[in-house]
């Protein structure tokens, strides 16, 4: 009796310590933390069932249909996984740092801004156009292709775009280059 009790507590205790099978997900949120195929990572923007995510230590968004990523806790990182790049940006707010941006997000696609110093900005195809102080920390592009847009400086110097004021700057973001 002695051994069938023994080889019960060892089946008991295995599963009781075994994990939990993952839920994938049905939808998802910006700002909520995920497993994605190529690792942990932060919902950006959602677009019906389709998830735009930054990897952890990656400066460019992948999309993923909701089902294939599974919810995670906070975000912490192991020492595997790469941090993300330095700042290159004081704070979120602000002007853009002069530069070239390389812009992603939904049915916009990809495309390329310049900033310069004095409120200045240049499309791709070189067409320019000037930007202003908005309100809460945003930019008003005044003038140019973008004009009617709003921009803001997110963290890590990345700046999100959108056509509405005061909208979500997660559906296209720039990073710097």
């Amino acid at each position: 009796m002695k051994p069938l009790a023994c080889v019960a507590a060892v089946l008991i205790a295995g599963c009781a310590s075994a994990p939990a099978e993952a839920q994938s997900l049905s939808s998802c949120s910006v700002g909520q933390r995920v497993k994605s195929p190529a690792g942990p990572a932060t919902v950006v923007s959602v677009q019906g069932s389709s998830c735009t995510v930054r990897v952890d230590g990656r400066s460019y968004n992948d999309v993923y249909a909701a089902f294939m990523l599974e919810a995670l806790g906070g975000p912490p990182r192991t020492a595997a996984q790469p941090r993300a790049a330095a700042p290159v940006a004081a704070a979120p707010g602000g002007n853009p740092k002069p530069g070239v941006y390389q812009c992603v997000g939904g049915p916009a696609g990809n495309l390329k801004l310049r900033f310069f110093t004095g409120g200045g900005y240049a499309n791709e195809q070189g067409a320019r156009g000037r930007y202003a102080p908005g309100k809460n920390g945003q930019i008003k592009f005044v003038t140019g292709p973008w004009e009617g847009y709003y921009g803001k400086v997110l963290a890590n110097g990345r700046i999100g775009l959108t056509s509405v004021e005061g909208g979500s700057f997660y559906n296209m973001t720039c990073d710097p280059r």
